[in-house]
């Protein structure tokens, strides 16, 4: 049989390899090394892109950590700016305040002070305004109620004035106009003396 021409031509090959009996002698295949080095390669590669993808995956979170954190620094920065200027605004009220409360608490004594100097001043107002009533009672006594002169005695020992009381003894025992008038002038200065 002919071969076809339009089917490429196969070449026979002779089978290289043992033959038949040569199974003893066949040589034994040598190991190759390349393979396994390859696949340790290639797993390597593969290990070492998952390792930086992993890295680059906490770098990114990393980093929005970092941006969130910064927010609340500058946030906390302000707010703390914030409280050291209303510290420092408030300290300023408090010193103020503090002088202003010094301030009231020397008013405050120097109103005492002056409080008691007026309650002394009223005292001894009214001490002179009990005193002269004494003075005016006897003058009153003498011409609109015509006291005797004992009653007139009387009201004169209980002012305490030890020259109206001789001036009276004088005039009570002379009975002259000029003893009288006396006794009446200085009745009426003592009077006037004690209403100034």
């Amino acid at each position: 049989m002919q071969p076809d021409p339009s089917q490429p031509e196969v070449q026979q090959v002779p089978a290289s390899g043992p033959q038949g009996g040569d199974l003893d002698k066949a040589v034994p295949r040598k190991f190759n090394w390349k393979i396994p080095i390859l696949v340790i390669l290639i797993l390597a590669v593969a290990g070492l892109g998952y390792w930086t993808w992993q890295l680059s995956t906490n770098l990114k979170a990393a980093q929005q950590s970092l941006s969130a954190l910064q927010g609340k620094y500058d946030d906390l920065t302000a707010e703390n700016s914030r409280l050291t200027t209303d510290l420092g605004q408030t300290s300023s009220n408090l010193e103020q305040t503090s002088t202003e409360l010094a301030g009231t608490k020397d008013t405050l004594k120097t109103t005492r002070s002056d409080t008691s100097k007026f309650k002394q001043e009223a005292s001894n107002l009214q001490s002179k305004k009990d005193k002269s009533f004494q003075y005016v009672n006897i003058m009153r006594g003498i011409f609109e109620n015509k006291d005797t002169m004992f009653d007139t005695f009387v009201k004169v020992l209980l002012t305490g004035d030890v020259k109206l009381l001789e001036l009276y003894n004088t005039y009570s025992k002379s009975r002259s106009t000029t003893d009288l008038d006396n006794w009446t002038e200085h009745l009426l200065s003592k009077a006037m003396e004690l209403l100034k």
